[in-house]
């Protein structure tokens, strides 16, 4: 273990966690691959959803006070 500059201490030592070879490949089934992608899907439709509504707010709020003046 080394100390880190934030006080934490970090483990450095990770060989004898290892098993030995290769790690297993692992192939999500269809229907998990599916279920990602909607999820990612849905996210990004999220965040698109919310920055289009922040830039709504947002002229809405420069071109009122813009008006006003």
């Amino acid at each position: 273990m080394t100390p880190a500059r934030s006080g934490a201490q970090r483990f450095t030592d990770y060989g004898p966690l290892r098993p030995p070879g290769l790690p297993s490949v692992i192939t999500p089934s269809p229907a998990a691959r599916r279920a990602a992608d909607r999820s990612a899907a849905q996210n990004v439709a999220r965040n698109v959803a919310f920055w289009a509504a922040a830039a709504r707010r947002a002229r809405r709020v420069y071109f009122t006070a813009a008006t006003a003046a």
